[in-house]
């Protein structure tokens, strides 16, 4: 008796649960080093480092595609929407 080969969907399916594990992990990290570090530093302070590290962190994984990204029909609700999300991480923290 043989034992079937576990199929490419089996595969995806499990590098979607590492891939989810090793995104909760860092997210909780994050979280843990940021209401650390509010503890010496200003919430603007940290903010400010933490979105320069994101926006470091997209500007590599977008290499060159932000000009189709940033066209938009309107870009109100983007701006309002940036700053619903900086005020929700401000209180946050």
């Amino acid at each position: 008796m043989t034992v079937a080969a576990p199929s490419a969907g089996a595969d995806r399916a499990l590098l979607g649960i590492a891939a989810m594990a090793l995104a909760t992990a860092v997210f909780a990290c994050n979280d843990v080093i940021a209401k650390w570090l509010v503890g010496h530093y200003g919430v603007g302070q940290v903010l400010v480092v933490r979105s320069l590290a994101a926006v470091a962190l997209v500007a590599v994984v977008l290499r060159g595609q932000v000009v189709r990204l940033v066209t938009v029909d309107r870009p109100w609700l983007h701006v309002g929407r940036a700053a619903l999300m900086a005020l929700e991480v401000t209180c946050f923290y």
